[in-house]
């Protein structure tokens, strides 16, 4: 039996005894008639179930790796699959790759069996709407991206013939709007921070701007990456590993501290901060003093907006920050240019008149 659902996609069912069950798969392929071939001889032996307990059993079976191998090529199950077996899914760091497995896992549950190629705007914007109501705006625009990596990964695969096709998701709606964006600490920001603040989060302070590193990758840092130096590090988002030449107001610090842990940056009760509870503790102390536009993020912003009013080049700030493009060194060496030209412009039209 053939049902045409409200988006005008095509769905085929069992339909025995009054009642009908799904066909997983697409119409002709072996996964179609494997399950048409069950039903049938469920149907004839007197042994098909209700739909209800059956289709649980059929959902929960069909994405388990033995039916891997069942995906038609071309959809989205299939590309999946290939691009999780990648290099490029290889390269991401660890956590990385759990996060995205776990989330490839619900978008090939949920749209696994449409054609990759096949999917445009419409479609893209339907399925993260839903989403978004799911699982949270944040969510959305993470599929968003997923899928969008899936459709760069397809190019050259032969199952997938794009024939000129745009990236569906590029005119696709977002749904995440930040309340928070990550700005550069101003200077007068950072000096009220520092009078205000206890001396863990002085020393967090000075680890964030000093090193430029994410929360997650300078609540990691050890004594023993430590060397007097510099601060050997991994970056857990992108894998890059680091060798950061320590500056000089950060190493004193560092070698005016006693070493009770193994942790360099531990709190009060000298224990390792975490990344939720540093963020929370910042976060207090930037609303005591009537800054909480400003996040712990936006340190790392201002570590790469002051090398790049220094001059330093998107290489170099790149090696600094660990950016695997140059993409937000050249934002940065951008706005330093227009922060001089402007001032440059201001000067002249002062002597003008």
């Amino acid at each position: 039996m053939r049902v045409t659902d409200e988006r005008g996609n095509a769905r085929y069912y069992f339909r025995a005894k009054g009642n009908t069950y799904p066909l997983l798969g697409a119409l002709g392929s072996s996964q179609f008639y494997k399950n048409y071939n069950k039903y049938l001889e469920l149907h004839v032996t007197g042994r098909l179930q209700s739909r209800k307990r059956l289709k649980r059993r059929v959902v929960r079976r069909s994405y388990t790796a033995s039916s891997k191998s069942e995906l038609v090529p071309g959809t989205v199950g299939w590309v999946i699959v290939q691009y999780l077996k990648s290099p490029r899914y290889a390269e991401l760091a660890t956590s990385t790759q759990r996060l995205y497995r776990t989330e490839y896992d619900f978008l090939r549950r949920t749209i696994g069996e449409r054609v990759l190629v096949n999917l445009d705007t419409h479609d893209i914007d339907v399925y993260s709407a839903r989403v978004a109501r799911e699982r949270g705006p944040a969510t959305a625009d993470m599929h968003l991206r997923l899928i969008s990596s899936l459709w760069k990964f397809s190019k050259g695969l032969p199952a997938c013939r794009r024939r000129g096709r745009p990236n569906p998701t590029f005119e696709a709606e977002k749904h995440y709007k930040t309340k928070l964006p990550h700005e550069p600490w101003p200077a007068a920001v950072q000096q009220r921070f520092l009078q205000v603040a206890t001396p863990p989060l002085r020393l967090a302070f000075l680890l964030l701007l000093y090193t430029g590193q994410r929360r997650s990758d300078v609540v990691a840092m050890k004594w023993a990456d430590y060397d007097g130096t510099k601060i050997y590090l991994r970056q857990k988002k992108t894998g890059q590993v680091l060798a950061i030449h320590v500056h000089r107001r950060l190493k004193e610090a560092l070698d005016a501290i006693p070493r009770v842990h193994d942790s360099i940056l531990i709190n009060r009760c000298a224990r390792p901060y975490e990344s939720d509870s540093l963020t929370h503790a910042i976060k207090r102390t930037l609303r005591s003093i009537g800054a909480e536009k400003y996040t712990l993020h936006g340190l790392r912003k201002s570590a790469g907006v002051a090398l790049a009013e220094l001059g330093r080049s998107e290489l170099e700030i790149m090696s600094v920050l660990g950016h695997k493009t140059p993409k937000m060194a050249t934002y940065y060496c951008r706005q330093a240019n227009r922060a001089l030209l402007n001032e440059s412009a201001i000067k002249a039209w002062e002597a003008a008149t």
